[in-house]
């Protein structure tokens, strides 16, 4: 339902049937050789959410689950999947203390993935609002913008910041904390490259 809904974004390419990270890799390079043969500079931003799956408000993505257009039913079970749990890791035989698993989507099962993306769908609209095109691969999402030629490496390092406090402004109202040490900035040139952690 989600995927033909296209809730999950047109540019998500985890989980999902007939696409890939190489797909997600194809598009970026494409969309970037694109712009530089167009003669423009390309600004990237790259962000990485941290611990994705362990960190969803159940509140907030049962209301995304509400507004998706599935069944009642269907919506009622998936906030009882939701429902906070306790986990015991069992290694040869000994059971290590139980650990409340809270506010999570529970990586590693089959309902995990799309609701993940379902629940991260909406962070596009914060970098698309700031002129960046997505593409998402599960938690990573790398945006990128063309700028003119005459556009200082400082100034497009500046609007990616921007999009970046856009991002991270989305991920405060909706519980997504980012990874400070897998974010990154780069400016792409033909003739030369520039990297900002």
């Amino acid at each position: 339902h989600f995927e033909k809904a296209g809730l999950y974004g047109p540019r998500q390419f985890a989980y999902m049937k007939g696409r890939g990270h190489r797909d997600a890799l194809l598009l970026n390079v494409l969309q970037w050789l694109l712009w530089l043969e167009l003669g423009n500079i390309v600004g990237l931003y790259c962000s990485d959410v941290s611990g994705a799956f362990d960190r969803v408000c159940k509140e907030l993505l049962g209301y995304k689950l509400r507004s998706s257009g599935l069944p009642s039913r269907i919506v009622a079970v998936l906030e009882s999947w939701l429902d906070d749990r306790v986990a015991e890791v069992i290694v040869g035989g000994r059971a290590a203390a139980p650990s409340p698993l809270t506010n999570s989507v529970f990586q590693g099962t089959v309902w995990g993935p799309p609701l993940w993306n379902r629940h991260y769908a909406s962070g596009r609209h914060a970098v698309n609002a700031c002129g960046y095109s997505e593409v998402t691969y599960a938690d990573d999402m790398n945006m990128s913008k063309p700028f003119p030629a005459s556009t200082s490496s400082d100034a497009i390092l500046e609007d990616a910041q921007e999009c970046q406090r856009e991002l991270h402004r989305w991920g405060h109202g909706n519980r997504v904390l980012f990874d400070p040490g897998k974010e990154e900035f780069h400016v792409i040139h033909r003739a030369h490259h520039r990297r900002d952690a």
